[in-house]
């Protein structure tokens, strides 16, 4: 038996007892569907910053961040390491109102949120199919890169491989719920980040150093270390943040987690953390491809994303190839697990009658959700960067706006969001099939495509309205009355969580106050962030390098940090307040 089956099997092994632990029970008053889905919802700050860092480290990470840094150079961290950790913002723009409106009412999908928000069901359904239509093949990318992984590492069959690691994460999934994938995620972070580390410095390290690579592309690809890397300009870049600020926080596995928080600060501590999280771990992979466009050129695309274990099974040999293929599974299983568990969420909450929302619902969608994306993966796309890139990604994003509106402007009713929803899905279908390609990034079109779409629906119904009679006050008291309070919610006697009640048709609901989440002083400090993060990319850099780095790099690195600072949680006391679940009204 090889070093690599041993340390595989053993860190698998190690996943399991993790998901199998019992401990930290959930409230009493739960329904078992909710213990499963949401284990109680106590999560704190670190445990919390854990899970959604695992859970948005995937097989991308490591796979498909290195490939990108073999085709781009440096130009691709900056990308990456700032760009994802500005999404932070969106757990303090909408994870802590969806956190809210989890606990009070008991959406814990984007599709009940919309539903609940705008009073339109058919559009909440209408969401998150679209979602589920995105994460899917999202799931299978995971075992694209498992069997791809043990295919080369181990000499596994390809279907065995990715059926194996689906099959890992599948099974403690089904025994622990959310509380197992918590557990796993802390487990699956460290080693991931202590692994690729590691794996960086042995492979800088046999290639002759940092600095000796760095010559070796001056010489032959100096567009690598430039600001602006291979083909990636400042459009480029100012479309990729644009792109993750809206997209991430619409993975469902992602907003699954908003609700799960104790408290409003352990969103807030998250967000503190996660820049620093993503500027530390996103070097490495970057780092590598630039490190195996010096030391093994002229790689094709699979080759480009395999670059990563290439070079640490050339640098280190089997032992340092082992230790990398457990930090690769690390990535698949923290982001595979936690979109097993969304998806069985979407299907069972937005889909099923409530009756039927039973923790054994939730097990048996997430296992058919685990063979359809095995199936998927059997016949896999050709790069993992490029299918995210082209369908996925663009297709969160374009979900984003549908939720902004039911969180911001739910007053100006259903209408609009359904057009954002609609435009969206189109523009991402189109340019997925290569049959439109936008004169912009993709993340910036599309949405002044739907800006423009909502703006549209909304002035020709607010010119409609003025035609029509408005209802009169007795009417608007009668459905009050008839509601028993409007749009406030109402408990399901006895069953220990808020039914997901639709507003009153002709009573919205009041929309969310930003600055009630996202304080004035906190978006000030961010913009000034962003703008010295603007200022290191069009100023122009000398050749200079420190470490074998290129001094601009080490800014970006800074700039995380300064990141994470901005976004530091104050030490008022009505942000340490722990929110209470609801309580079933007797």
């Amino acid at each position: 038996m090889s070093y690599a089956l041993i340390v595989t099997t053993l860190f698998l092994a190690l996943n399991l007892l993790a998901g199998l632990l019992k401990g930290g029970a959930a409230p009493a008053s739960a329904t078992p569907g909710e213990r499963f889905a949401s284990g109680g919802r106590g999560f704190g700050g670190l445990a919390l910053f854990a899970t959604l860092a695992a859970t948005n480290f995937s097989a991308y990470t490591v796979f498909g961040l290195s490939g990108a840094g073999f085709r781009l150079g440096w130009a691709w961290y900056p990308a990456m390491g700032f760009g994802t950790g500005l999404m932070a913002l969106s757990f303090l723009a909408v994870g802590l109102p969806a956190r809210r409106f989890a606990r009070e009412r008991g959406w814990r999908t984007q599709g009940a949120l919309v539903a609940g928000r705008l009073g339109s069901p058919a559009l909440g359904k209408a969401l998150s199919l679209f979602l589920l239509v995105l994460t899917v093949p999202y799931l299978a990318a995971q075992g694209i890169a498992a069997g791809r992984l043990l295919e080369s590492a181990l000499g596994l069959p390809y279907a065995a491989g990715s059926a194996l690691i689906l099959g890992v994460a599948t099974a403690y999934v089904l025994a622990g719920g959310m509380r197992a994938v918590v557990r796993t995620d802390v487990l699956q972070l460290g080693v991931l980040a202590a692994v690729v580390a590691a794996a960086f410095f042995v492979v800088a390290r046999v290639g002759g150093g940092l600095e000796a690579v760095s010559r070796v592309l001056d010489a032959e690809k100096p567009a690598l270390l430039s600001t602006e890397g291979d083909g990636a300009g400042f459009g480029a870049l100012a479309g990729t943040w644009l792109l993750w600020l809206l997209a991430d926080p619409m993975f469902p596995q992602l907003f699954h987690r908003f609700g799960v928080a104790k408290d409003e600060r352990a969103l807030r501590v998250s967000a503190a953390l996660y820049p620093l999280a993503t500027s530390f771990v996103f070097l490495f992979p970057v780092a590598a491809g630039v490190v195996g466009a010096a030391l093994l050129p002229g790689l094709d695309a699979k080759g480009a994303e395999n670059v990563f274990h290439s070079l640490a099974r050339s640098a280190g040999g089997e032992t340092l190839g082992a230790l990398f293929v457990v930090g690769a599974l690390a990535a698949l299983l923290s982001t595979l697990d936690s979109q097993l568990l969304a998806v069985a969420s979407i299907v069972v909450e937005d889909f099923m009658p409530r009756r039927k929302s039973k923790s054994a619902a939730y097990r048996v969608v997430a296992a058919l959700a685990a063979l359809a994306a095995w199936l998927v993966s059997l016949d896999p796309p050709a790069s993992i960067l490029d299918f995210l890139n082209r369908a996925a990604f663009p297709g969160y994003a374009a979900a984003a706006p549908v939720v902004l509106l039911a969180l911001y402007a739910p007053r100006w009713g259903a209408a609009p969001a359904r057009a954002a929803l609609a435009s969206g899905a189109a523009l991402v279908a189109l340019e997925a099939f290569g049959l439109f390609v936008p004169p912009l990034p993709a993340a910036v079109f599309n949405l002044l495509a739907q800006g423009l779409a909502v703006a549209a629906t909304a002035g020709a119904l607010s010119f409609a309205r003025r035609f029509r009679p408005l209802p009169g006050n007795a009417e608007v008291g009668a459905r009050l009355g008839a509601s028993g309070g409007g749009a406030t919610g109402a408990m399901a006697p006895g069953a220990g969580e808020p039914a997901a009640v639709a507003p009153v048709p002709g009573l919205p609901e009041a929309p969310v106050r930003l600055f009630e989440h996202l304080a004035p002083l906190t978006l000030a400090r961010v913009a000034l962030v962003v703008a010295a993060a603007l200022a290191v990319r069009l100023l122009p850099w000398p050749p200079t390098r420190f470490a074998g780095l290129p001094v601009w790099v080490w800014a970006w690195v800074a700039l995380g940090g300064l990141l994470a600072g901005a976004l530091a949680p104050s030490l008022s006391p009505s942000s340490t307040l722990r929110t209470p679940p609801p309580t079933p009204r007797r």
